[in-house]
């Protein structure tokens, strides 16, 4: 009986070979674009994250930049880093306003570079999802230039005034505007969290 199995086995190995390599390309192939589908999954759940993590920090130095209170240690802060006293200042709002929009356009840049991992795995409409931020935030930083070098003309536009300082209020519709952006770029999102 074992003569006959092998002897049936050493006629037919080169079928049995052949369908075993047929067998293992086949499931070897499946397991390949499964585990491709995951790590592609993994990628895009990681760029997603981050690009709202950048998003919210962004959203809140737009916060920080608005804010209409001026503390004292701000200035202080900017006097020691450039080892000046302050009978050397010319400008207190330019110094206050320089030093926030430091720090919101440090957010601003690092979402540019998550944004360029976005445009890669998503396409162009990762990034112009994000276009109507952007347009909010060169109207604000345009509002800090006119208020820094011609308080006049600053004072003659009213919306200005509702750029540049945040309220508290249900009447801040550049907080509005700003949260109707961050929500649609949530959204977009979605999907790939």
């Amino acid at each position: 009986m074992i003569i006959g199995i092998l002897d049936f086995l050493n006629k037919y190995s080169d079928a049995f070979l052949a369908i075993t390599s047929i067998l293992a390309l086949i499931f070897g192939g499946s397991w390949l674009n499964t585990s491709a589908r995951k790590m592609k999954g993994k990628l895009d759940y990681d760029i997603a994250r981050n690009y709202l993590k950048s998003v919210l920090s962004l959203r809140d130095a737009i916060k920080s930049v608005r804010n209409p209170f001026i503390d004292g240690s701000e200035i202080n802060s900017y006097l020691q880093k450039n080892n000046i006293t302050p009978n050397e200042i010319d400008n207190t709002d330019l110094i206050v306003y320089q030093e926030r929009w430091k720090n919101l356009q440090s957010y601003w840049s690092a979402l540019d570079l998550i944004l360029i991992d976005a445009e890669v795995s998503w396409g162009p409409e990762a990034r112009d999802i994000q276009n109507g931020l952007d347009e909010l935030i060169r109207e604000l930083r345009s509002t800090i230039f006119l208020f820094i070098n011609s308080k006049e003309s600053f004072y003659k536009h009213k919306d200005s005034f509702h750029i540049l300082y945040m309220t508290n209020s249900e009447d801040d519709v550049f907080s509005k505007n700003v949260n109707k952006e961050v929500e649609k770029i949530r959204e977009y999102l979605k999907k790939f969290l």
